[in-house]
């Protein structure tokens, strides 16, 4: 994966979030690079935690192995995605993480958990 991603050239990087409950006892925490259809691990973490919602203390130690391989690599430009039950505003307050492009705090809707679309495009 490192000779992949040190060959990646100038694009943005697209990473996906992604948590799974295992046996109803584990949650699986992955972070994997988008590439033509597909999703290839990057890093993965299991907790013995029971729900697909972990805290921002769990996701940055995940988050800053990620940032430290990507800066390895010479890779800066990243966006990262997650699921519509991904609402970290914590996290999301703190870009510099991966410097990445995450949707601004105020843009996340507290009743459905989801970015909201920006107030320009807003019903198109």
């Amino acid at each position: 994966m490192t000779r992949a991603l040190r060959d990646w050239g100038g694009q943005t990087l697209i990473l996906a979030l992604d948590t799974s409950v295992l046996f109803e006892k584990f949650c699986l925490i992955r972070v994997l690079v988008l590439f033509r259809g597909r999703a290839v691990p990057l890093v993965s973490r299991v907790l013995e935690h029971s729900s697909a919602q972990v805290s921002t203390d769990h996701l940055l130690p995940i988050l800053a192995e990620v940032k430290g391989l990507l800066d390895f690599v010479g890779i800066h430009q990243v966006r990262l995605l997650a699921d519509r039950g991904f609402c970290d505003t914590d996290l999301m307050g703190r870009p510099s993480v991966l410097r990445m492009a995450l949707p601004h705090p105020h843009q996340v809707k507290p009743d459905s958990g989801g970015p909201r679309r920006p107030a320009a495009v807003q019903g198109a």
